[in-house]
């Protein structure tokens, strides 16, 4: 009896799948801040957002805004490519930590560059 053939093979869906929607929703204001953020690093390519441990605030955790070069982009981050060629990085940590993480949140940044953060309200 010959040995039985190795087929190799590419898999491919008969429907094409639906892109999905960001985790997040940000604002034109917060994508153009983020632009002009990165105009002032040439080697960026874009931002990372990050939680980190603060024991000083109510919830334990504060929110970090890091330029990120190119090939430091984690295979766990979520991309958001926004408006004006700009990309939002938020890695998984940041995005299911507490209750439901920033799951659905709104982010947007005023004029001086602070982020605001608003959850997403719970459907009932």
């Amino acid at each position: 009896r010959p040995p039985a053939a190795v087929v190799a093979f590419e898999r491919s869906f008969a429907t094409r799948r639906r892109a999905l929607p960001p985790s997040v929703n940000v604002t034109n204001g917060a994508a153009e801040r983020i632009g002009t953020l990165l105009k002032t690093q040439q080697s960026a390519v874009g931002v990372r957002l990050s939680m980190v441990n603060d024991w000083g605030s109510h919830t334990g955790f504060s929110y970090t805004l890091n330029f990120i070069g190119a090939g430091e982009e984690l295979a766990d981050d979520e991309r958001i490519d926004l408006v004006g060629g700009t990309a939002l990085f938020i890695d998984r940590k940041t995005l299911w930590a507490g209750e439901g993480g920033l799951l659905g949140a709104q982010l947007d940044m005023d004029e001086a560059f602070n982020l605001k953060v608003s959850p997403k309200t719970p459907s009932i």
